[in-house]
């Protein structure tokens, strides 16, 4: 028997390959399982017949739901996909839906309908189990918020704090103080120099005119990775094996995972479209999982141990990633390489409305 905590999360394993998780791990079931961490006959009476009956309670909730259909035993979100829902996925979207908070849902919904594009059912299964585990966010857009580090790989006009001052700067002003970022100016100094520049105009220089400096992976050095420009490789050349801790593929993790100079010198706040992640290890101390693209946003800072300072402002949908991207083929429950995600000018309506006529379509 194995057990996996972290914060409220708790996940048991037991020797004939059954599980138990729970969001809602208190110190009280933590004193238990220590109590008995010799004792797997006794742990697994207590929490998967209370699984069996939490199952039937959920059950019960679904049949009552707006947002989602029970057909047999599967759970189904009609509205987004004719994919099933995993099912501590559904107990999420009961929660949200019982305190009636609208935006934990719109971004429920949101991520389900690119969860729904990505080609790999092992993925679709594993992957909000992933996200919960490691405590990672998801934007209203339904993205992926990730992290990583990078090297630097070419020098420009502004350096790495100068782009992390810009950058943070211009969120701040979008996101907490709900200001327009071009009616704003921000001190910057160059060449030993201080100037008042236009916040919007700096940040279009950063991620539009190339003014940031660019950056690599440290592992090949063959990566191009520039803010605000996603990164990407063929999905055919990952290993989407998630037995495979590490392998091919471009690699993001959680914030519990990366540490201040792991696997490079600058740490960058990255979004990760579900339709886009490879493979999610099964793991529990693994933290990091493989895509075929993220897009980076931001450099982030690392306290004094090293650890990952969270950003105090919250990324939404009109973020410039979700508005390149567009839907095109066939939704099926079986794996098939029958569609992809192609970098376009179509708006975030467009893609919304490319998706759900694409669903209406199948069978």
């Amino acid at each position: 028997m194995k057990v996996f905590r972290r914060q409220n999360y708790l996940q048991i394993d037991f020797t004939d390959g059954s599980f138990y998780s729970t969001s809602e791990c208190t110190d009280e079931i933590w004193k238990f399982l220590q109590e008995n961490q010799e004792n797997e006959g006794a742990v697994k009476k207590k929490f998967m017949k209370e699984e069996l009956y939490q199952g039937r309670e959920l059950m019960k909730k679904v049949e009552e739901s707006k947002i989602l259909t029970l057909r047999g035993h599967s759970v189904y979100m009609l509205g987004v996909s004719e994919l099933s829902i995993p099912e501590d996925f559904v107990s999420k979207i009961i929660e949200a839906e019982e305190k009636g908070d609208e935006v934990e849902l719109r971004k429920f919904k949101n991520f389900w309908a690119l969860v729904s594009l990505n080609p790999d059912s092992r993925v679709r299964n594993n992957l909000f189990w992933f996200i919960r585990k490691w405590d990672m966010q998801i934007t209203e857009s339904g993205l992926i918020i990730a992290y990583r580090n990078a090297d630097i790989k070419e020098e420009a006009k502004y350096g790495t704090e100068q782009v992390k001052t810009i950058i943070n700067a211009y969120y701040k002003e979008k996101y907490i103080n709900h200001n327009n970022p071009y009616s704003v100016d921000i001190e910057i100094t160059s060449k030993g120099r201080t100037h008042n520049m236009n916040l919007g105009e700096l940040y279009d220089e950063i991620v539009n005119g190339g003014d940031s400096p660019v950056y690599t992976d440290q592992h090949s050095h063959s990566t191009e990775i520039r803010l605000g420009h996603p990164v990407s490789i063929p999905r055919e050349e990952c290993d989407a094996d998630q037995e495979h801790s590490c392998s091919r593929g471009l690699h993001t993790g959680a914030k519990g995972w990366l540490k201040q100079n792991y696997y490079g010198e600058v740490g960058l706040m990255v979004l990760v479209n579900p339709a886009n992640v490879v493979a999610v290890p099964t793991i529990d101390s693994y933290g990091k999982m493989r895509t075929c693209e993220y897009f980076p946003i931001a450099i982030i800072d690392f306290d004094e141990n090293g650890d990952i300072i969270e950003s105090s402002y919250s990324l939404h949908d009109d973020v410039a990633y979700l508005k390149e991207l567009r839907y095109e083929g066939t939704i099926n429950n079986v794996d098939v390489d029958g569609y992809e995600i192609s970098h376009t000018r179509a708006n975030r309506e467009e893609m919304y409305e490319s998706i759900l006529k694409s669903l209406n379509a199948t069978e």
